[in-house]
């Protein structure tokens, strides 16, 4: 199954073939690279967490999960880049 991930006001919103799902950008309490290919939306609840397959993910398209991790917490102002090399 193919998803595309979409950048709302309030939202994040993942489209699929089975439908749209909309995650409350308010309600993602933490944002985790799994293993090589997964990123999880820790929603709280521990039935209700969501997880995505980079390799699954056409648009926008991603390198990696910790690529595809660090545009989600952008997208949630929870970003904090890097501090430069010195």
């Amino acid at each position: 199954m193919s998803y595309r991930l979409i950048n709302d006001i309030d939202f994040v919103r993942i489209q699929s073939e089975a439908g749209d799902k909309f995650v409350r950008k308010a309600a993602v309490q933490e944002v985790l690279a799994i293993g090589t290919l997964f990123v999880k939306l820790d929603l709280g609840y521990p039935l209700r967490d969501i997880y995505v397959n980079y390799t699954e993910v056409t648009s926008p398209s991603f390198a990696s999960n910790i690529d595809m991790r660090d545009t989600l917490l952008n997208w949630l102002n929870y970003y904090t880049p890097p501090p430069p090399a010195r």
